[in-house]
């Protein structure tokens, strides 16, 4: 244990106290008990009563810059979106189980895991490529679905509202919500002048939701343009939680 920070020449991260390499990717289990960290090479499982690591799993192999505790925490998917690669890990043996997505002729470009973690969604392409979303089922292990949408540019941003049953979409060229069950878009939004979208973020009453970039806007489910445009003083908003 080191009790100062150490320099950014150092090229290490300070969490918790500990020095470790550089988090790439944090993920927080649903309880909120622990919190697991990517790392080049390991993931570190911190506990979060008193913030220390209770668990490291190391390999070679690990270069996730994505990282999502499934339904059973003993398994974690991670993500390299650059290479279109998703794996599964099992930190019980210590090894990669499974490749669910493999590119190179494609990226990934945004996923999330369903409420209850026991499916994926994500999105792939790469300009000038149709744009792809695709549902994976955790529990038995395989696809569950792939579309294939009919625009030039990747869907950048994805997230699943509040009750699991829907979820929004950007792109440039679009903005829709879709239900989750049917895998169909139930509305699609007026996209134009809403500027870059980089954050997506539904209320819990499951009536609005809200987008973030060049402007953060609030949208009304069923309303087909926005409600409100929060006065953000030219701010890039990159995250809503």
């Amino acid at each position: 244990m080191r009790n100062s920070v150490p320099t950014e020449h150092e090229e290490l991260a300070y969490v918790f106290g500990e020095i470790i390499p550089p988090v790439k990717a944090i993920a927080l289990n649903p309880s909120g008990e622990y919190l697991m960290t990517s790392h080049a090479g390991l993931i570190h499982l911190w506990g979060l009563k008193d913030y220390k690591c209770i668990y490291t799993f190391r390999s070679e192999e690990l270069r996730e810059d994505k990282i999502f505790i499934t339904k059973d925490p003993n398994y974690v998917i991670g993500a390299v979106p650059t290479e279109g690669l998703i794996r599964l890990w099992n930190l019980d043996n210590r090894e990669m189980e499974l490749i669910i997505e493999k590119g190179p002729d494609t990226w990934i470009v945004a996923l999330i895991i369903t409420e209850n973690r026991d499916k994926l969604i994500y999105t792939l392409g790469k300009i000038g490529q149709n744009a792809r979303i695709k549902f994976w089922d955790f529990e038995r292990r395989k696809p569950i679905k792939e579309i294939s949408l009919d625009i030039q540019t990747p869907l950048n941003r994805i997230a699943l509202l509040p009750g699991g049953k829907s979820f929004v979409i950007s792109s440039p060229e679009i903005l829709e919500l879709w239900d989750f069950s049917s895998a169909k878009s139930e509305c699609s939004y007026h996209r134009e002048n809403i500027g870059i979208v980089n954050a997506i973020a539904g209320t819990n009453d499951k009536k609005f939701f809200l987008t973030g970039g060049t402007r953060l806007l609030l949208w009304e489910v069923n309303e087909r343009n926005f409600l409100h445009e929060f006065p953000n003083e030219n701010h890039l908003v990159t995250e809503i939680v």
